[in-house]
């Protein structure tokens, strides 16, 4: 179970404990965005942190996001979309001696439905896109 204050060695094994609990809970996440060591540097942070770890990474429910919205013509969406304004987050930032990924929040309140049946189609949509998008 992921919670505050959990630390990771490395992405990848975020992404392995992230695959149990999306599975445990029924719900998917992606990285929404990344802050690399760079940026952080630009912004003042000058703490050393591993070159192979991002300063911070904000993974949200695939239901999160607000609907764009709608053409006024026939005030309908052209297009499918899963999102929700889903609240549902996990927040990593590198520890404080910049060895780790820690787990700086989590928010798992979701505003829709999680039970197996309903999350089944978006694990296999999401599934699908990962594999596309890692080629």
């Amino acid at each position: 179970m992921l919670k505050v204050g959990n630390c990771f060695e490395s992405i990848s094994e975020f992404h392995v404990e992230l695959k149990k609990y999306e599975t445990e809970q029924n719900c998917v996440f992606y990285k929404r965005s990344t802050t690399n060591i760079k940026s952080a540097r630009n912004k003042g942070v000058s703490r050393h942190i591993r070159d192979d770890l991002p300063y911070q990474v904000l993974y949200c429910c695939i239901h999160g996001g607000k609907n764009k919205q709608k053409t006024p013509k026939d005030n309908s969406r052209k297009a499918r979309t899963f999102q929700r304004g889903c609240p549902a987050y996990i927040r990593l930032i590198a520890s404080e001696d910049g060895n780790s990924l820690k787990i700086m929040s989590i928010d798992n309140n979701h505003n829709h439905d999680t039970t197996k049946v309903k999350t089944s189609k978006c694990k296999c949509t999401i599934t699908l896109y990962r594999v596309v998008m890692a080629k």
